[in-house]
């Protein structure tokens, strides 16, 4: 079972939309790997900090 962190909804939401770009843009994957490393870097360090 996953539970998820009612603040991590919002980096999710963003998450799921860049990998979807990621998928439709092929020419600028470089730029959307970044874009998705440091969200999810983001989504790290907030979720760590729940109890």
């Amino acid at each position: 079972m996953i539970l998820l962190i009612p603040q991590a909804q919002p980096r999710l939401i963003v998450l799921v939309g860049l990998m979807s770009e990621w998928e439709d843009d092929p020419a600028h994957r470089a730029e959307y790997d970044a874009d998705i490393r440091a969200e999810s870097a983001r989504l790290v360090a907030e979720t760590s900090r729940h109890p």
